[in-house]
């Protein structure tokens, strides 16, 4: 459903330090911490934490309810640092378990799940190929798992493992990077709020709103 002229919409984005390096990156650009977005009423809270894993979501969640009223989008980007630390249906499970729990105590909230993204090297396996076919089937997943409560999937095709796009750490994004990443958390969040579609990129559905 298209937003209602001059109605706030509020948005939490919650994770890891990518999400806090995001933050950081997008007050630099035009737009700023809001992308943009303010044109059609849209307020970003940006919260990243260094480390963050999936057993520290809702405790999170928790205490970010009461400084703030409950958003009508939630943006999670989380459990890349999980990948490998346990069987992967085990962890496909936990997260399950967990974005119910965050539904619960949000239910008017459309969770957003953001692709985990690829890396050149993770926490707890050496193995690229592994972790690189793990991550895919875990995003697969849990989309499916939040389209099914209505929720939203963003998608990074353009973010690659490689030095283009990811720090010597082989973890966290570039200057370059970061831009898209910010390219497509504001071009997914234009797109469901103005045009109702559940994942981005996504070649249907992609008129936007006119400001």
């Amino acid at each position: 459903m298209a937003q209602i002229k001059g109605q706030e919409v509020s948005v939490w984005i919650v994770g890891s330090s990518l999400i806090r390096n995001a933050f950081v990156h997008a007050r630099s650009r035009t737009g700023g911490v809001n992308l943009g977005l303010h044109r059609i009423g849209v307020k970003i809270w940006w919260q990243g934490y260094g480390g963050m894993g999936l057993k520290d979501l809702e405790s999170t969640i928790k205490r970010l309810m009461k400084y703030e009223k409950a958003p009508k989008y939630l943006v999670l980007h989380i459990a890349g640092n999980d990948l490998g630390k346990t069987k992967l249906g085990f962890l496909r499970n936990e997260i399950k378990a967990t974005l119910e729990k965050v539904q619960s105590y949000l239910p008017n909230s459309s969770i957003v799940w953001s692709q985990i993204l690829p890396r050149t090297n993770w926490r707890h396996s050496k193995s690229q190929d592994s972790m690189m076919a793990c991550r895919i089937r875990i995003n697969s997943a849990i989309a499916s798992f939040v389209f099914k409560n209505g929720g939203h999937y963003i998608k990074y095709p353009h973010i690659f493992p490689n030095s283009t796009f990811l720090k010597e750490d082989g973890v966290h994004l570039t200057d370059l990077g970061n831009d898209i990443f910010l390219n497509n958390l504001q071009g997914a969040l234009e797109m469901f709020i103005c045009s109702g579609s559940y994942t981005y990129p996504d070649t249907f559905g992609t008129s936007m709103c006119i400001s």
